[in-house]
């Protein structure tokens, strides 16, 4: 059994019971499952890894691509948790989002 198969069933008791990965039956040691069950449960499971995946909120897709924003604004617009998810991100990944096309000053530190 593959590891991603292994882990499926690991965790079979953690999902619905009408979507969960089906019990195996062990022949000459090797796995077998039902193949619709394991076919309906595969398919639930990459729909509920789909719907977990972050999605930038409609605003987003209403934005000229030129517009500029602030970081804070993409960072909510993408729905991250803060600015910081940019900044970390950015740093690990150089490339991956623009570069600033400048700083603005903030209020003073207090």
């Amino acid at each position: 059994m593959s590891s991603r198969a292994a882990r499926w069933y690991k965790i079979r008791l953690e999902q619905p019971e009408e979507h969960r990965h089906p019990e195996k039956e062990r022949i000459d040691g090797t796995d077998f499952y039902g193949e619709q069950q394991f076919r309906a449960s595969y398919t639930w499971l990459q729909e509920e890894k789909k719907s977990k995946v972050l999605k930038a909120g409609p605003e987003l897709y209403q934005l000229d691509p030129e517009t500029v924003v602030s970081i804070n604004t993409a960072a909510q617009l993408l729905k991250f948790s803060g600015p910081s998810v940019i900044r970390t991100y950015r740093q690990a990944n150089p490339g991956y989002f623009p570069e600033p096309v400048g700083e603005v000053e903030g209020p003073p530190a207090a």
